[in-house]
């Protein structure tokens, strides 16, 4: 089960060449609509599996979450250098934030404006 939903949510991302911050903006607000919307089954699953499986079976979803954080780190890095690469974690805990508030608490919680004020603070210096 690990395996395949961590195949699917790496197919899902698509994970696109991002050049600019509207452009980040964009595919992180895409990927929390559908991680929170068609795909919200899906997205519990993997939080279950987090919470519950061991080491051997979580393996695939680490290696994804993995790759997730090096592309996002890539990302800040080329949009605002070393100091917002060091950042990732905190991107990464926002748009997590908000994912799972939108499946547990508030299904139609803005998007857009949360991501937007993540990334810009993870911009800043």
């Amino acid at each position: 089960m690990a395996e395949w939903i961590a195949r699917r949510e790496l197919g899902d991302a698509g994970a696109p060449e991002i050049t600019t911050r509207d452009e980040f903006v964009g595919a992180l607000t895409r990927m929390i609509e559908v991680r929170s919307g068609p795909l919200a089954a899906r997205t519990r699953a993997r939080y279950a599996l987090f919470l519950e499986a061991d080491d051997d079976a979580l393996r695939p979803l680490r290696e994804q979450r993995t790759g997730m954080e090096a592309w996002v780190r890539s990302i800040l890095a080329r949009l605002g250098g070393d100091a917002a690469a060091r950042n990732t974690t905190f991107l990464m805990a926002a748009g997590d934030g908000l994912l799972l508030h939108r499946l547990t608490v508030d299904p139609d919680a803005p998007i857009d404006d949360v991501v937007t004020r993540a990334i810009d603070a993870a911009l800043q210096h």
